[in-house]
């Protein structure tokens, strides 16, 4: 016993998967607005590129302070 598909019933079934797939991204993109994750994710990469602009800035500062040990020994 075999399964034919004739061309009507494979760009039925094509058509289906691309409106499934059209209609998925949409509701994904009004459930992250809704939920403002898109705002929430933007503010969490703002906070961590000030993060490590403030680290770099004291790692600058450490290295500027650091005393240098060949002269202490004298």
């Amino acid at each position: 016993m075999t399964i034919s598909i004739n061309q009507d019933q494979y760009f039925a079934v094509l058509f289906s998967i691309i409106i499934g797939i059209i209609v998925f991204l949409l509701m994904r993109e009004i459930m992250c607005w809704y939920f403002k994750i898109n705002h929430i994710k933007r503010l969490l990469e703002e906070a961590n590129d000030q993060r490590e602009t403030i680290l770099k800035l004291m790692l600058e500062k450490r290295d500027k302070e650091k005393p240098n040990h060949s002269e202490k020994k004298s």
